[in-house]
């Protein structure tokens, strides 16, 4: 498909360029994000890249930096983690270009594929600051209140008897835990949104785990949960599903464990209620209420 240059992402990349960013060429939009729209474009010596823009001030584009330092311990460490290779804040958006890399994200994944994913997420990471405890303020606080633009409480409260009750059980959780009993003693880079479909395979192998814009202080385990969630829409067999969860429940405390599935209970519902369709909502209800039986939340 030829673009324009009235294209609306164009547009968006002239302006990060007429504010000294660097000069980016439109090649396609990318598919496949819930939530942002990333773009693959070539940089000034042809280097295909991977942009994502927003717009944001000088307190967003600083936390983002920081989220990225977290991203590259990972990468130090052995993560396969795209480099980034430009960013920052160009007047009134911010702005990140990741390398591209040449592979794909699959729905079907064998269980040595998931095995991989697994052994990856539960092995040693580096240890980073957490000193003010934003990861367990920021978990326990969407169970009793929500997040920004996700895990929005009034939807499920709304929607119906079935998915209150569900809220209920999420709110029971964020009452029963303080930030402090969820937060790690030695907080390490999370991904905090490891599902299947944010990560690349050449056939079998692992090329890449992408969307690091999240990136956070916290617990391994949380991704080990977002990757359980995430293959009940993969294909994939049920014993991979059962030996993730197995991972996680190995790798965190009961009450931390509560507190992750609770928080992806209330993610996935709330966004099937508000972006998708009535079918997706039961079958994330189901998959939700599952998840909190498993724990005992």
């Amino acid at each position: 498909m030829a673009v324009t240059p009235d294209d609306p992402h164009a547009r968006v990349l002239a302006a990060i360029a007429a504010e000294g960013g660097p000069r980016l060429t439109l090649l396609r939009p990318l598919t496949g994000g819930e939530s942002s729209a990333a773009l693959l474009v070539a940089g000034p010596d042809g280097q295909r890249l991977v942009v994502k823009a927003w717009p944001g001030g000088e307190a967003e584009a600083a936390d983002l930096a920081s989220r990225l330092e977290l991203a590259s311990e990972l990468r130090v460490a052995g993560w396969p983690v795209p480099a980034v290779r430009a960013g920052g804040r160009f007047g009134d958006r911010i702005m990140i270009a990741w390398e591209w890399i040449d592979a794909a994200p699959t729905e079907t994944l064998t269980e040595e594929m998931v095995d991989r994913l697994v052994t990856l997420a539960a092995g040693p990471r580096p240890p980073v600051e957490d000193a003010g405890g934003t990861f367990g303020r920021w978990l326990i606080g969407s169970l009793r209140e929500g997040c920004d633009g996700y895990c929005v409480h009034e939807s499920l409260a709304r929607h119906g008897r079935a998915t209150a009750h569900l809220l209920e059980r999420i709110e029971g959780v964020g009452a029963r835990l303080e930030p402090a009993d969820v937060q790690p003693a030695a907080a390490v880079p999370v991904h905090a949104d490891l599902h299947h479909r944010n990560v690349l395979w050449r056939g079998d192998e692992l090329a890449a785990i992408v969307d690091w814009e999240g990136v956070r202080p916290g617990h391994g385990g949380f991704d080990l949960v977002t990757l359980a969630f995430g293959l009940e829409v993969a294909e994939t067999a049920s014993a991979a599903v059962e030996r993730t969860w197995d991972a996680a429940i190995s790798a965190a405390p009961a009450g931390s464990l509560q507190a992750f599935a609770a928080h992806m209970a209330l993610r996935q519902v709330d966004w099937s209620i508000r972006h998708r369709d009535a079918a997706d909502v039961a079958f994330w209800l189901d998959v939700a209420t599952r998840a909190l039986d498993r724990v005992g939340a």
